[in-house]
């Protein structure tokens, strides 16, 4: 395999990647304009990337240069389009709010587009395209427009590190501040690099001839948003963990979204094994196949997210499975369909998650008539097992390992819940039978007995209990019963005896109110009884869920649990369970 081919591919799956990332953000929150600029800034990415990947090993020069004027439409947009997601991301959205500040701030982009595009008047003399060992480059030179191009991006991403650094260094929230210094340690790096191998500094280089590699390393920002997402809540508000969702209409909705990119990893695949390692082939066809997958794609999803009923969505994902066979299959008629076979097993898997029949039968006659129609066409076949096999083999092997990890996660957490419930029932048996003949003498040992199972159960760090202290009505509240797991909180301070509304009014608030207060992370929380809660706990390293105690609608105290951010935060996901705990607790 040649460099050219190897440096096609590796643009190819940053492409992906790319597309991938940005859809993951819109899906998050696509009423959000930050989300809805971070996915232009993707598909910018995308263009640019995927232009790149066939400019590279481009069978003619003229094909080279059409495509690297192609990748011009994403990298003139994209600076533009990361200043403005810069300014909205750190608040300072009103500075571009006016329509003739917005038109200035995208001009560059504008005239870097009529320099780079196809206009011949002006793009004629920016691309000297020769061959190398590196496959086709663009070799460097100096003029006027590459000048200019230099400038806007180095102003646009100063600009927007400069707005990033200022958000994180002018906020209390330590979440802000790390998720700053992430963007702008990777946006930082990968800028460096970029400059090391393009145009406007590869002058200083004795060799010029390099590939220009800026839209790979940018997959280092990229990813670092991902973890983000996943660590922080980035551009993610309701901090979704899609992992934990179980329910049948939802894992319905989670393996179409991981169909539709898998379909998309499909296209690229055949792009590259068809268009790269097969280079003889019909670029034509191929890319004509890869945008079909593509569209069924969206398909899956629009199906998904139109308001038609159950079972209109469960009739048309039927068709659309039952079409995908025989068109995969025939696609690779040539060795009997044998190299998609990966393929056609995930489909088998996925049908197991809906709830209807019909598209395991539809699927099932599906998957038999191409097989007769192929026994028919190809009765016999010697199979050539060369680079192209391989690589398609290889692809989708990982697909399919990697729709084995989603359902393997789907029952994990179908076996857990399961668990929880069987715990559950024994826990609210053990606690009503301690306390069916509890008396004065020993209220308080039974009370933190039970608080040791409940905490045991939801994985709590400490458990406490403030009931009202009744010379002072609700003012002032007494911890009336304490527990702590010796294996997760190893010091042995309580907290405070006694808290009154002087010192915790927030907190006082928020109880007489009757309003329970669960907070993922206190070291996160913007919210105002977080100051209160993190001086109760001693710490803003922790988890913690507040639940008042009520009877007959009046208000007799709090139960307060702890849980360390190491953990995974179990009893936020059973906040029903503590709830049910406490309350009966209360009432024995």
């Amino acid at each position: 395999m040649t460099i050219p081919v190897v440096l096609s591919i590796i643009f190819g799956v940053v492409a992906t990647v790319y597309l991938l990332l940005g859809i993951y953000a819109a899906y998050l929150n696509p009423s959000d304009k930050t989300n809805i600029l971070f996915f232009s800034m993707s598909v910018t990415l995308t263009v640019w990337t995927f232009a790149f990947s066939m400019a590279i090993n481009a069978e003619t020069l003229a094909l080279a240069i059409f495509w690297r004027r192609f990748a011009a439409v994403g990298f003139s947009l994209f600076f533009a389009i990361m200043l403005q997601f810069a300014f909205v991301l750190t608040g300072h959205q009103e500075y571009i709010k006016r329509k003739f500040v917005l038109v200035l701030l995208y001009l560059p982009a504008i005239a870097s587009l009529l320099g780079f595009t196809y206009i011949p008047v002006f793009s004629t003399e920016q691309y000297h395209i020769i061959w190398t060992q590196f496959g086709w480059i663009n070799e460097s030179f100096t003029n006027s427009w590459k000048i200019f191009f230099s400038l806007y991006v180095l102003s646009y991403s100063s600009a927007a590190l400069v707005l990033i650094w200022w958000w994180g260094s002018k906020t209390e929230n330590r979440n802000i501040r790390r998720q700053s210094r992430l963007i702008l340690i990777s946006f930082a790096s990968s800028l460096i690099l970029s400059m090391m191998t393009d145009d406007f500094l590869r002058i200083l280089f004795v060799n010029k001839n390099t590939s220009q590699m800026a839209p790979v390393f940018i997959i280092v920002p990229a990813i670092m948003v991902y973890y983000m997402i996943r660590r922080y809540g980035f551009l993610n508000p309701k901090q979704a963990d899609k992992d934990v969702e179980i329910f049948l209409g939802q894992i319905q909705e989670k393996s179409i979204n991981y169909l539709a990119n898998a379909l998309l990893l499909t296209a690229l695949i055949n792009l590259i094994s068809t268009g790269f390692l097969k280079p003889e082939d019909s670029m034509f066809y191929s890319l004509s196949f890869s945008v079909f997958l593509v569209l069924i794609g969206l398909l899956f999803q629009a199906i998904q997210r139109s308001g038609k009923s159950v079972k209109t969505k469960t009739i048309l994902n039927a068709v659309l499975m039952f079409v995908i066979v025989p068109v995969l299959t025939f696609r690779y008629i040539d060795t009997a369909g044998v190299k998609i076979w990966p393929f056609v097993s995930i489909l088998i898997i996925l049908s197991l998650v809906f709830n209807s029949s019909l598209v395991q039968i539809t699927l099932g006659i599906s998957i038999v008539l191409t097989q007769i129609a192929i026994w028919i066409i190809k009765p016999e076949v010697s199979l050539v097992i060369d680079g192209t096999y391989h690589f398609v083999r290889f692809g989708l092997y990982l697909i399919a390992i990697w729709f084995a990890w989603f359902f393997r996660k789907i029952l994990q957490n179908k076996l857990r819940e399961n668990t929880d419930h069987i715990s559950l029932q024994r826990i609210v048996t053990s606690i009503s039978s301690d306390f069916i003949k509890v008396t004065d003498f020993d209220l308080e040992q039974k009370t933190e007995a039970a608080l040791s199972q409940i905490g045991v159960f939801l994985g709590l760090s400490r458990a406490y209990i403030y009931i009202n202290n009744p010379a002072k009505a609700c003012d002032t509240m007494i911890k009336h019963s304490f527990w702590y797991d010796h294996n997760l909180f190893i010091d042995d301070a309580e907290p405070d005896l006694q808290i009154s509304q002087n010192a915790y009014p927030e907190l006082i608030k928020h109880i007489l109110g009757g309003q329970t207060i669960s907070i993922s992370n206190l070291n996160t929380s913007d919210l105002p009884v977080t100051q209160e809660l993190a001086r109760l706990t001693g710490s803003f390293e922790s988890a913690c869920v507040v639940i008042p105690i009520s009877i007959k609608d009046d208000i007799y105290g709090f139960v307060c649990t702890e849980e360390h951010l190491s953990g995974l935060n179990r009893s936020l996901q059973l906040l029903p369970f503590s709830q049910i705990f406490f309350q009966m607790l209360m009432k024995e």
